[in-house]
């Protein structure tokens, strides 16, 4: 809870979900294997049926003090070989693609709309390896002009996320936006005339720094404004970042804070939590990359996730383009996961989403949830976390709010030191993840 004193309800609530944490991640704490790339057909042999596909395009105009992601200002030289590497990467893909019929494609960033080109051939490219489902795209509010909106409709775009990231224009300027909370709203209403299948707005918020007013005000409004889905996340210091000095968090505030968005968005317009950070007034139709059971990632810093195979691409666009020349994918870190660390992973994201399908699980697996994980379940039930609804579990309002503190662990303990390293270094050595 960083520099707040604790009360011991809290701190004891606190030891217990670092516990329930522990008990998740044990069985993940193995090495990974550095790479200089990888031959296509052995990840290709792991690709199962409706794999969801990821682009990652590591281009910004302007860099965001916050940002944890693979990005880099655009140059165009740059630019031009991350393009062919890309295509080459798809092409050494596309026949195992095709045969799996993959089941989205999700373009982030970085600023994927600062190559609208590019979006346009990725979105072609995934047709013809056979996507008949959403394709959705990261939009900064500065792109999200009628014209370009227009165009990634006509380019097969269904779903859009548009980065408004607060209606406060100090709480733009402390987090570097190149926007203000006007271009935000503007950009906002321009993506909802436009009649995407889902419309996601992005808010971060940070209560240690401005409080939990604003961040509850920017959701009403969101939800006035009528998106599909509102994902409001709180500030996560990674440490290479100009905000991560300190791991500094208020995590009541931030509780609560999510509790009145969440009342809010039922009683305007019957809005619905998602996952632990999102609220949708039609579940089915939901902006979500990272929720996907198996995943491909291609670009720099893409990551896939094949049910016992981890792999994660160089996040060095030399080192990516140089691999690719060789006809080689461009992974640089692997892990084959043992059968325990593939069911907590799955069984993290299932969390997540609020949601564990029990028949899933054990088809996936050929384990109930309950032999996997011995006393988990009945632990959580007890302790009003979860709930049986038919053949799923569900987690509670008290569930998510324990989710958040997982995440928040999670994050810190596994995904900011593997990024570091990556970012590090073109080519990280071994990871005790």
């Amino acid at each position: 809870m960083s520099r707040q004193t604790a009360s011991p309800r809290y701190s004891a609530q606190a030891e217990l979900l670092g516990g329930l944490a522990r008990v998740l991640a044990a069985p993940r704490r193995q090495a990974t294997e550095p790479l200089d790339g990888l031959p296509p057909g052995e990840l290709a042999a792991d690709l199962s049926a409706g794999v969801g596909l990821y682009v990652h395009v590591p281009f910004c105009e302007r860099l965001c003090r916050f940002c944890p992601y693979n990005r880099r200002l655009l140059e165009s030289g740059l630019l031009g070989r991350y393009s062919a590497a890309l295509r080459r990467e798809i092409d050494l893909l596309a026949p195992a693609i095709r045969a799996a019929r993959p089941g989205s494609l999700y373009i982030g960033g970085g600023t994927p709309t600062v190559v609208p080109e590019l979006i346009e051939e990725l979105a072609s490219r995934a047709r013809g390896l056979g996507l008949s489902s959403e394709i959705g795209v990261e939009v900064h509010p500065l792109h999200a002009t009628p014209s370009m909106l227009a165009r990634l409709r006509r380019a097969g775009v269904t779903y859009v996320s548009v980065g408004v990231q607060s209606f406060d224009d100090s709480v733009l300027r402390y987090l570097g936006r190149s926007h203000d909370a006007r271009e935000g709203r503007r950009g906002l209403e321009a993506a909802l005339a436009e009649g995407f299948g889902c419309v996601d707005a992005d808010l971060v918020f940070d209560v240690v720094r401005f409080g939990p007013e604003g961040v509850v005000r920017d959701a009403e409004e969101t939800f006035r404004l009528g998106v599909d889905q509102l994902s409001v996340y709180p500030m996560m210091r990674f440490g290479y970042t100009p905000v991560g000095r300190h791991k500094v968090h208020d995590e009541r505030r931030e509780k609560a804070a999510l509790r009145r968005i969440e009342r809010a968005g039922r009683n305007l317009s019957g809005y619905v939590r998602s996952s632990v950070w999102t609220f949708n007034r039609d579940p089915a139709r939901r902006y979500t990359s990272i929720t996907r059971e198996h995943y491909v990632g291609m670009g720099p810093s893409g990551s896939s996730f094949l049910g016992r195979l981890f792999t994660v691409n160089t996040f060095d666009v030399e080192t990516y383009a140089r691999l690719l020349d060789s006809e080689r994918l461009p992974v640089t870190v692997r892990a084959r996961l043992s059968r325990p660390a593939a069911m907590a992973y799955y069984l993290f994201w299932r969390f997540y989403e609020g949601r564990a399908d029990r028949g899933r699980f054990a088809s996936l697996f050929g384990r109930r949830l309950e032999r996997a994980f011995p006393g988990l379940f009945g632990l959580m039930r007890l302790l009003g976390l979860l709930a049986r609804q038919g053949d799923a579990y569900l987690l509670t309002e008290r569930g998510f709010e324990m989710f958040h503190t997982v995440e928040r662990w999670v994050t810190y303990r596994f995904i900011e030191p593997l990024w570091a390293a990556c970012r590090a270094s073109p080519v990280p050595g071994p990871l005790r993840l």
